[in-house]
């Protein structure tokens, strides 16, 4: 049986951040991440079914093996980051990550997931600014 907390906390997280290598700018990019999923998190009206523990966790470490990915000249961040957690034991990260490029399991009609708050901050998140809009929007960075 797995002993492993279910979450790293955010310290933990920036261990692995410094094990596995991740660049700078990876690095803030996954912080800037983190602070619009924090963000989404505290402006929804229900947010019982929730996890912030979850949701920090996943920002920080969805791109944990991005850094590998580009000097390995592999394809798919995603899913090796996915594969990685796993094998650390944190599978619902794992889950998180494997879909914050292609995301998969979508319900319109379902409550808002911790998935669905990292796919869409990511998606917020160009390089370590906070792209607001269409092409051409003034990109900011929350400080």
């Amino acid at each position: 049986m797995n002993n492993r907390k279910k979450f790293p906390s955010e310290e933990e997280c920036y261990t692995l951040i410094q094990r596995y290598k991740m660049l700078p700018n990876i690095i803030e990019h996954s912080i800037q991440v983190k602070k619009v999923s924090v963000l989404i998190y505290e402006n929804l009206k229900d947010k019982n079914s929730l996890n912030i523990e979850l949701i920090v966790a996943s920002a920080l470490l969805h791109d944990i093996a991005k850094t590998s990915s580009i000097i390995n000249r592999e394809l798919r961040h995603d899913l090796k980051g996915g594969e990685l957690l796993r094998d650390l034991g944190y599978d619902e990260i794992a889950e998180i990550v494997e879909n914050h490029v292609i995301f998969t399991g979508f319900d319109p009609d379902g409550p808002v997931t911790e998935k669905e708050i990292i796919y869409y901050a990511d998606k917020r998140v160009m390089h370590d600014k906070i792209v607001t809009g269409p092409s051409g929007s003034k990109p900011v960075k929350i400080t």
